[in-house]
């Protein structure tokens, strides 16, 4: 239907009372469903029956009036229904019970889609039966592909098969086979792997055997529980982490108690929170040790963290070194000012703004003490920045005559808890970032 025909129905619908706008209005509301149903009919003359049913009912939702959609969805219906019902039965005649169940799942959501337009899709008087068996059949044949992957140990794709089942809608008795069958491929997935010493992936693949017995009360996941945590025992590393130190170079530059800072961060957060497979060994433990070695105030090298490892019954040993810190203002403004005395003089004084930046770069290693592989050593940089606010006299503050917010910026105090804000927070995101890349590498060593 065209603009005008459309208008003209709006017409005789008695809506023209409402003015020539609100017309013009609806007109260009239609051209959406329009430009569909158009569509549509483009793609039935080119024999594409489902693209053009998709076409008439996206029209249709649009606007329900639109009846020469609704005629086409009307006449294409049965033709499309034919065409999956043939497709259906020619891969049955193939053994692909499989893929002519998944036709009938597509003529199934066709018939839905049209209903939802008020469209009916005629059906043969024995659908009901035709789609059970070949459903029937379809669930046998990957019951069957699931146990022939199993025998070549292709666990993953055994699994996927069991839990296309549900596709199907199995009844209870197939669920429950499906359902079985897939959590002791899993089972079986996680023995093997722990058989190998892949701990992460029997952990791993002993979780999903647990999700899955999830689904059906009738299977007990006490064994998929039982490899997931011995997995876990087997798999986790016993990690010493001496205390972040500093090189000589940074030493000076280094703001007083920023290490101390640092490592408290360290220990009270993120060594206190390790990841799976990861057990981090009691850092008081590791400081007496390393006391006794008389390695507490130093960096450690290879030797000493060896040492240090065996010490604490550790695989893994962990050591760190603040190398840069720098603090560099940019920005810098000077403006002059004056202000009365107590005594009504003028006194002039300066006030400085600009930002304070801060560099800083640890580097860290990790030592795998089981096969005595050093790491190569690796670097993070962070940098964090304030900005400040300052004002000078040379005549003592208390003499002028300044408001509070001018007062407030000879406050030393202040200066000092901004300059310790920022430190804190570049403590907080180092001790993030060291703690991340730490764990991450000391995770590619579990097997």
């Amino acid at each position: 239907m065209d603009s005008m025909g459309i208008a003209r129905r709006i017409s005789r619908a008695g809506v023209a009372r409402l003015g020539a706008t609100i017309v013009m209005l609806w007109i260009t509301g239609c051209a959406s469903p329009i430009k569909r149903y158009e569509q549509g009919l483009e793609l039935e003359g080119q024999g594409h029956y489902a693209g053009a049913a998709d076409k008439y009912i996206e029209a249709l939702r649009k606007d329900p009036e639109l009846l020469e959609a609704r005629r086409r969805l009307t006449d294409v219906a049965p033709r499309l229904s034919d065409q999956y019902l043939q497709q259906s039965e020619q891969y049955g005649a193939a053994n692909n019970f499989v893929g002519g169940a998944e036709i009938l799942r597509s003529l199934d959501g066709f018939v839905g889609k049209a209903s939802g337009v008020g469209v009916p899709v005629p059906l043969p008087p024995d659908y009901p039966q035709t789609r059970s068996s070949m459903f029937d059949q379809a669930i046998v044949q990957l019951m069957d592909e699931g146990a022939t992957l199993e025998g070549r140990s292709a666990w993953s794709g055994a699994i996927q098969r069991y839990e296309r089942v549900e596709s199907f809608s199995p009844d209870p008795a197939q669920h429950l086979a499906a359902t079985r069958a897939g959590f002791e491929a899993a089972t079986k997935w996680s023995q093997q792997d722990l058989t190998g010493g892949h701990f992460r992936s029997a952990f791993q693949h002993a979780e999903l055997a647990a999700s899955i017995a999830a689904k059906e009360t009738q299977l007990d996941p006490s064994s998929a529980l039982a490899l997931r945590e011995e997995a876990l025992r087997l798999g986790t590393l016993h990690v010493a982490i001496a205390p972040a130190w500093r090189s000589e170079a940074a030493r000076a530059a280094l703001p007083t108690d920023f290490l101390d800072a640092l490592n408290d961060e360290l220990e009270a957060v993120y060594w206190a929170q390790p990841p799976q497979f990861v057990a981090v060994v009691d850092p008081a433990w590791v400081r007496r040790e390393m006391r006794q070695s008389g390695a507490i105030h130093s960096s450690l090298d290879p030797r000493e963290a060896r040492r240090l490892g065996r010490n604490c019954d550790a695989d893994v040993v962990v050591t760190a070194n603040v190398v840069d810190f720098e603090i560099q203002e940019t920005n810098v403004t000077r403006e002059q000012r004056t202000a009365k005395t107590r005594n009504d003089e003028t006194a002039t004084y300066e006030v400085r703004r600009g930002k304070d930046n801060y560099r800083l770069r640890v580097e860290y290693r990790v030592l795998d003490c089981r096969s005595n592989a050093i790491r190569p050593q690796k670097s993070l940089a962070m940098t964090a920045a304030h900005d400040f606010e300052q004002a000078r006299s040379s005549r003592n503050d208390a003499e002028l005559q300044l408001s509070q917010d001018e007062r407030r910026l000879f406050d030393t105090d202040r200066g000092g808890r901004d300059r310790r804000e920022a430190e804190q927070r570049l403590v907080e995101q180092t001790a993030q970032k060291l703690a991340g890349q730490v764990y991450q590498d000391i995770l590619t060593l579990v097997r």
